[in-house]
């Protein structure tokens, strides 16, 4: 029995030990009621005491925790903006398109042409229906003369689905793609088929302007409807969006630029939800006196 006496006592004198230990490093924003440390601002405990006196530990008050909270949060959003940022840098969207959003660009087609606007509408209808329209691999096609708006449209749903869906996300050219392949034969890096994976692996490939090369000449294939072939049949058998703009209907392509039949039916197949000509003035030619809408 005394024995027993003897160890709660020391059990007894530990915990007064710690106890004092803790009371005597107080900060401004702390006070003590009733030999337990409290937080001024919100109040809570900010010490601990286990049941059988042998813990004394310093813990997070309630303020403390919402604070570490929000920091955890500011912390992952930063990671958040950082990968948002390299998706951009690696879309190739430029300086010229980099920060243009759908909202922005909006603005001018309301007030421009109702066929850029339907064209602004369809944009929105397929970045807010993304994840269906990334699982059934739809992509889009807008067309018409130069200077209309498609560029800058597309670019605005390209850094939409970047920033809200981190979709990994190309936007190129027909003739930058030929580029890279062939840049790829004198790259022991490198080859051929590691470019041909990266364009097949990416969420959506936009390929801006297509047309601008002919895709026969003198009956045979060019090195561009060959690689343009195995890269949307590619996707297409994967089921990955491939957006494309063009001065061309599908028709006028396969008609005067010789694209393959082939090709221009897989292209409408998983874009005819979203094809669409665009008839605008041409922004770019006119002069800051004629852009009335800029105006208000």
């Amino acid at each position: 029995m005394d024995k027993l006496y003897n160890n709660t006592m020391k059990y007894d004198d530990l915990y007064d030990k710690k106890l004092e230990q803790q009371l005597k490093f107080i900060n401004k924003d702390e006070h003590i009621v009733d030999n337990m440390i409290y937080c001024k601002n919100c109040d809570t405990q900010r010490l601990w005491i286990s049941p059988n006196k042998q813990i004394v530990t310093r813990v997070l008050c309630e303020c403390q925790s919402e604070e570490l909270e929000r920091e955890e949060i500011d912390k992952e959003l930063e990671k958040v903006k950082a990968y948002s940022k390299l998706l951009k840098d690696r879309s190739k969207l430029g300086k010229r398109f980099y920060n243009v959003t759908l909202g922005k660009s909006k603005e001018t087609a309301d007030k421009l042409s109702d066929s850029l606007k339907t064209a602004h509408e369809g944009a929105e209808t397929y970045v807010n229906n993304w994840d269906s329209n990334l699982k059934q691999g739809k992509g889009f096609y807008y067309w018409g003369e130069n200077g209309v708006g498609k560029t800058h449209l597309v670019a605005g749903l390209c850094n939409f689905l970047i920033d809200k869906y981190y979709a990994k996300v190309l936007f190129t050219s027909t003739g930058d793609i030929l580029k890279e392949i062939r840049a790829s034969f004198d790259n022991p890096n490198k080859t051929e088929q590691q470019v041909f994976n990266f364009y097949v692996s990416l969420d959506l490939l936009v390929i801006d302007d297509i047309g601008k090369q002919r895709f026969k000449l003198k009956g045979e294939d060019t090195h561009a409807q060959e690689k343009l072939i195995e890269i949307v049949e590619a996707r297409y058998k994967d089921k990955k969006p491939t957006g494309l703009t063009s001065n061309h209907s599908l028709r006028q392509l396969v008609d005067e630029k010789g694209l393959d039949k082939a090709v221009a039916g897989r292209i409408y197949e998983c874009s005819k939800d979203f094809t669409l000509e665009i008839k605008s003035p041409n922004i770019r030619i006119m002069t800051d006196e004629e852009k009335w809408w800029q105006k208000d």
